[in-house]
């Protein structure tokens, strides 16, 4: 920091430079708000100089409708030497007010309140990139729900034509007419889950673990006959026949179904995806593992991110909103339990779920 600041300054040597490029807009107040230092971050945000700054120069930043509000803050705060916290619009270099997310904690000597130290950060910039992954989102939803729905329309068609010839249609269409409204809903409660507005109770109840996994391996390995032409995919289960536990049914379902298509989906060139149910007296376990591409190692602690994608799995490739491994993580824990993802490149990957077994045997 430079030696004409106008008073003392609490950072020295190392934490002097970090402190002064930070990517945040630090400062220091008095007691009355007047700042006494600003560090290069805020200047260069700003475009104004130090002894602008100063004082009350860097008032005069803040937006007319927001400046009152902004001191009152600060202000009642410094009452009860609390931290504090406040949004407003600051002026940029050029002319734009942006708004940011202000923090401030007390500073003492002595025992008493001196003043606040603080950082601001750009909610513009945020924000921005927020909306490119909200954009970025909406374009896979919407590619995502466009599959099943032409399916759908096909199908539609293919009945209203039968019917027109005064044919009876296809047994067999009833069936994957069905499977194409499963995954529809499928879709929406996926997106519903991850996008926070479901309702978080976890509504649990008595179920067969292991039934609902058979009939879900079942109900896939239908639709995967739907798409026979295009795949080459085989889901099995290896379990027992029944395992009785409690559960929220809906959002287990969801969980390893979840779990399911991923499989499917990271493995283009087919081949066995497998269900495993192990119980025993500590943990109930539940594995999906596939022949895939694999993850990349220093990739797999982020995969269950929302709207993670690998760098092995571009979106012309692989598309899809990055949703599957999210949900089933965030259903998971919400039992109590835990993800654990095992890949190799190339070689496939294993999704391990687990879930306590005192909370959910019978």
């Amino acid at each position: 920091m430079s030696s004409t600041r106008p008073a003392p300054d609490p950072f020295d040597g190392a934490v002097d430079a970090v402190v002064e490029h930070s990517p945040a807009l630090m400062w220091r107040s008095g007691p009355d708000a007047k700042h006494d230092y600003v560090n290069g971050t805020w200047l260069r945000f700003t475009g104004r100089r130090l002894e602008e700054e100063i004082g009350d120069g860097w008032i005069e930043g803040i937006h007319p409708d927001d400046r009152a509000k902004r001191l009152a803050v600060e202000q009642l705060h410094a009452a009860d030497g609390t931290p504090f916290e406040a949004r407003y619009r600051l002026r940029r270099h050029d002319g734009e007010y942006r708004p940011v997310l202000d923090r401030g904690a007390p500073y003492r000597e002595d025992g008493e309140v001196r003043g606040f130290i603080g950082f601001c950060i750009d909610l513009g910039e945020r924000g921005e990139a927020d909306q490119a992954a909200r954009d970025g989102f909406f374009r896979a939803i919407a590619h995502e729900l466009r599959t099943p729905l032409q399916a759908l329309r096909m199908l539609v068609e293919v009945v209203r034509r039968s019917a027109e010839a005064g044919k009876d249609p296809d047994p067999l269409m009833g069936n994957r007419i069905d499977a194409q409204f499963d995954r529809l809903g499928e879709m929406i409660d996926q997106i519903a889950e991850t996008g926070g507005r479901q309702d978080p109770e976890i509504r649990t109840e008595p179920l067969d673990l292991a039934l609902l996994l058979r009939r879900l391996t079942e109900g896939k390995n239908e639709l995967l006959h739907v798409r026979a032409a295009r795949t080459r995919h085989v889901l099995r289960y290896r379990g027992p026949e029944h395992a009785t536990t409690v559960g929220d049914r809906r959002r287990l379902k969801l969980a390893f179904g979840s779990l399911i298509d991923n499989a499917v989906k990271f493995s283009p060139r087919g081949g066995v995806v497998e269900l495993r149910l192990k119980i025993d007296p500590a943990e109930i376990c539940v594995q999906v593992r596939d022949q895939g591409i694999g993850i990349p190692a220093a990739e797999i602690p982020h995969v269950s991110r929302r709207f993670f994608r690998g760098s092995n799995a571009p979106p012309e490739n692989f598309p899809g909103p990055g949703l599957g491994l999210a949900t089933a993580r965030d259903i998971v824990e919400r039992h109590g339990g835990s993800l654990e993802i095992q890949s190799e490149v190339d070689h496939g990957t294993c999704v391990t779920a687990r879930l306590p077994a005192e909370a959910g045997r019978r």
